[in-house]
């Protein structure tokens, strides 16, 4: 009866899309992966979101080079984000540029919980100069939820946070909920500084980073990109929130200090402490069909080391000469362009390594089968369908619309693994324990699945109308508890971010062959699905819906041994934006 009544409100309800370049989850971000699919743009960075500067460049490329359908879609996005600049106004707006108004509305729900959410949203964007542009939005609005009817290891919170007033509507309880991004961009193109509050994107793996992932919650943001076309230098610094996993440990209970190397009893509670992540990356345009990037990172807390922010470091050497007390990881990422519009890109994230073993110190040569190798890999291959470069000029020219293969504008399919305790660090009595951890507000940074995972994702991207745009994927995801039946760790061992594979005196025990997926539970879990949304144009301002729907199957869920059974999940969003 409750789903009912929301999905009353849902239909009485005026809500739309963000359209605000500082989200790196706007949809005007697929249609860049697209476009660089095509290759009528390249040489992008690999951190979002993008400036004014940047995405007016993109689109007048694709204007000047695109068949008529991508021409007409960056049109659209070119008057819609640089009206100021072409002296043009909105039409059918109500406010006066740079301002807009848009309701956002979204229901999700299942058989048991349901989660229904409403903002009132004011939103701002323009470029004021060439060098100088500004995006974001705030929000205000409501949530009404029963359980959370999201699928398994995926976030569909959009960072909205109490505001402590709550109200009745009936039976319900409403939560006051407020929302902002924020970006300002300095510079052009090729040389330009972000800052803001926002969500950010690191990798080619734009919807399912191991780095940083587009559904880490949003935090403050400060970068520098320089892309002078034959490579790319970025470098970015986020705060971050040691949000504490509350285990079965208790305070008194013996705990491991990794900090100091003694074991202390667990306080009664945390004081809050800084951690930031500090990211260095280098790309290489070694060819224009090969692309190599080196990059590294640290998490570190309870104090701000300037030492990380200077680029041409070592980051491992600076954590060692800094303490040894923080987190490094070193990355390569390779991509690769190949014929027919295919591109394969690969991603490694080392968090620790086995030299020693894979040099060949104990007989075999590159042995890779070590507890000590705490890595991510990422593999993708994508075809973006469609004229190729070659003879787009043609195309271009003649007006006519490209058909058939169009309708499907991108297939991926991509393998992720992560090994045991990757993205974990050694905890500390005097902080969120453990406060290092690859985290932000309790979320994975690199990815929503947790260590000892991995995932095959197969997604299709369809646009059959100029309106319409359609979303088709398929997730089989597998998890188990690196510290399942292992000697010396307790029940609070539950293989997550926050265990880190040592026992309570510090003792490791990841010594030895690697754990990956050798458990006796492994959790299973199939997702295959849809999400659509349709756009209108009817005189005054935007239109939109949006309709989804998941059918989710898992095996062992929660590592519950004969845990087994279907959910259906279903989703709508209707709007406007004025």
């Amino acid at each position: 009866m409750r789903i009912i009544f929301t999905f009353l409100l849902l239909l009485i309800s005026i809500p739309a899309f963000s359209q605000v370049i500082a989200d790196p989850t706007e949809k005007i971000y697929e249609y860049i992966t697209i476009w660089e699919g095509k290759g009528y743009v390249n040489n992008l960075p690999l951190l979002r979101p993008y400036p004014h500067t940047l995405l007016k460049q993109i689109l007048e490329n694709v204007i000047q080079k695109g068949d008529q359908t991508e021409r007409e879609l960056a049109q659209s996005w070119y008057d819609e984000l640089f009206y100021t600049f072409q002296k043009k106004s909105r039409p059918g707006r109500l406010l006066p540029t740079p301002f807009g108004i848009r309701f956002i509305n979204d229901l999700w729900f299942d058989t048991d919980d349901y989660l229904y959410a409403t903002m009132l949203n004011l939103q701002f964007q323009d470029q004021v100069t060439d060098w100088f542009s500004y995006s974001g939005f705030m929000a205000t609005g409501f949530k009404l939820f029963e359980g959370y009817p999201e699928p398994v290891y995926t976030r569909i919170e959009d960072d909205s946070i109490s505001g402590g007033s709550n109200f009745n509507i009936g039976e319900l309880e409403a939560n006051g909920m407020n929302n902002s991004k924020t970006m300002i961009f300095f510079g052009n193109q090729d040389l330009y500084l972000q800052a803001g509050i926002s969500r950010s994107v690191f990798g080619p793996f734009w919807d399912n980073s191991g780095i940083i992932g587009s559904h880490a919650p949003s935090t403050g943001h400060i970068s520098f990109t320089w892309n002078p076309g034959w490579g790319c230098f970025t470098s970015v610094l986020l705060p971050l929130h040691p949000k504490y996993y509350e285990s079965n440990m208790d305070p008194g209970d013996p705990f491991y200090d990794g900090n100091n190397g003694t074991t202390q009893p667990i306080p009664s509670s945390f004081e809050p402490v800084e951690k930031y992540l500090i990211l260095h990356s280098w790309s290489f345009r070694i060819a224009d069909w090969f692309t190599f990037t080196l990059l590294q990172s640290v998490v570190f807390g309870e104090r701000f080391v300037w030492a990380y922010l200077f680029p041409l470091q070592h980051l491992t050497y600076t954590q060692l000469l800094m303490g040894d007390v923080d987190s490094s990881y070193i990355g390569v990422i390779t991509e690769f362009d190949l014929p027919a519009n295919i591109d394969l890109d690969l991603m490694l994230y080392i968090d620790d390594f086995n030299m020693d073993k894979f040099m060949g110190g104990d007989g075999a040569l590159f042995d890779i089968n070590s507890g000590q190798n705490k890595v991510a890999f990422q593999a993708g291959l994508t075809w973006t369908p469609g004229p190729d470069v070659a003879t787009v000029g043609t195309e271009a020219e003649s007006g006519e619309k490209i058909q058939g293969a169009e309708v499907f504008r991108k297939i991926s399919i991509s393998y992720f693994m992560v090994t045991p305790y990757t993205y974990t660090h050694n905890g500390s009595t005097e902080a969120a324990t453990p406060y290092l951890s690859y985290t932000h507000e309790g979320v994975g940074l690199g990815t929503i699945l947790p260590p000892n995972s991995d995932k095959i994702a197969l997604t299709a991207f369809l646009q059959p109308t100029s309106w319409c745009d359609i979303q088709l994927f398929s997730y089989f995801m597998r998890h188990g508890n690196a510290s399942e039946d292992v000697a010396g760790l307790e029940a609070t061992s539950n293989g997550s971010y926050w265990d880190d594979g040592r026992d309570w005196d510090g003792t490791v025990s990841f010594y030895g062959s690697s754990r990956f997926m050798a458990q006796d539970v492994i959790e299973k879990i199939l997702q295959i699905g849809f999400y659509t949304d349709f756009r209108f144009n009817p005189g005054f301002g935007k239109l939109l819906l949006g309709i989804g729907y998941t059918f989710e199957y898992g095996w062992d869920r929660g590592l519950n041994p004969g845990d087994n059974g279907a959910r259906n999940i279903f989703s709508f969003t209707v709007g406007i934006e004025l």
